[in-house]
């Protein structure tokens, strides 16, 4: 035997999605031409500039709406702030496309 667990690598994969989803497409199928305009960009560019980025295990983080945690996360520490207007179309536009592929 040389000592190896044969077992270590093996772990199980994620549930199985639920049985209303239907995803099927690939992450880079259905790409959407000028998703964000001219317009909208110049807008998110303006928040990016005028916004006070707060270091987070080495990156310039931001964060908005809801406070959520992850490995490596001070968000308990660094309060969001409100969710950007400027941001909302785009929030509005990938719920709608996530409505038609998923539900």
């Amino acid at each position: 035997s040389s000592g190896i667990n044969a077992e270590w690598p093996l772990r199980p994969g994620p549930p199985p999605p639920p049985a209303t989803a239907k995803h099927h497409q690939n992450s880079n199928d259905g790409l959407i031409d000028d998703f964000i305009d001219e317009n909208l960009s110049s807008g998110i560019m303006d928040l990016l500039r005028t916004s006070e980025f707060k270091s987070e295990n080495g990156r310039s983080t931001l964060s908005f709406g809801e406070p959520y945690t992850y490995t490596g996360s001070k968000s308990n520490r660094n309060v969001p702030t409100s969710f950007p207007d400027v941001l909302q179309p785009v929030v509005d536009k990938i719920n709608a496309i996530q409505k038609d592929l998923f539900y």
